[in-house]
């Protein structure tokens, strides 16, 4: 996959605020420049200094410097908002999770697709067992529970095993969110793969052909993931 390493605390856009907000892109901005890493792959050339401030022309962010997922598809349209999911580790949440064996699945099964998928875990050692930062996932390595998944963390522009940083996937993984689009590379690797993914592959065709691509994109996605 095709994706840079950022660092958000980089002084060319470290400043930026988030929104209206008081946060800047070098204290709050994790999510923000793991979105920007995971759009490379999808054709969106920016950096994280352009791409905050193309969210903040189009009023993508709250007032407290939250990220909308509908914001950041007006921003950029050949995006679309997948998923956001709380797994069974994440203790604060007072909403549905997903199991931590199913969201290692889910992830693993992305990524073999091509698609960058973000990963929230816990940052700040003064505030544990709170998702507190987020980074993007482009690789794996490993099985079932015993996956360790290959990142780029945005506090301080590294490349890294999330297991070598935080512990354990299975245990420090709180949450994912994937916002897909299409891969450069991934899908096509896919069906060449899975050759009897008819459905995903005539999708992904009225797609390229600017046919409802944010629909047919994320079903074709989902057809895929059915065949892995």
């Amino acid at each position: 996959m095709n994706i840079p390493l950022y660092n958000q605390w980089d002084p060319r856009w470290g400043a930026i605020l988030l929104g209206k907000s008081k946060y800047t892109m070098a204290n709050s901005g994790c999510y923000v420049t793991s979105f920007c890493m995971a759009a490379h792959n999808h054709g969106i050339v920016m950096d994280p200094g352009e791409f905050v401030t193309k969210l903040n022309k189009v009023k993508a962010l709250t007032d407290e410097g939250v990220l909308t997922y509908d914001g950041l598809m007006r921003a950029f349209p050949v995006l679309n908002f997948n998923e956001r999911v709380y797994t069974s580790n994440d203790p604060i949440r007072n909403t549905q999770k997903v199991t931590i064996e199913a969201s290692i699945k889910r992830i693993r099964q992305l990524l073999l697709l091509g698609q960058p998928t973000l990963l929230a875990t816990d940052e700040n050692p003064f505030n544990a067992q709170v998702a507190d930062h987020a980074v993007c996932a482009k690789d794996f390595r490993g099985e079932g529970l015993d996956t360790d998944f290959l990142i780029n963390n945005p506090n301080g522009g590294n490349e890294q095993w999330f297991s070598e940083r935080y512990g354990p996937v299975k245990d420090k993984l709180y949450g994912y969110i994937s916002v897909i689009g299409p891969s450069l590379d991934g899908i096509s690797q896919s069906l060449q793969i899975h050759k009897s993914a008819g459905q995903a592959a005539w999708k992904l065709g009225q797609a390229q052909r600017g046919i409802s691509p944010t629909v047919y994109y994320k079903e074709a996605l989902e057809d895929l993931v059915r065949h892995i």
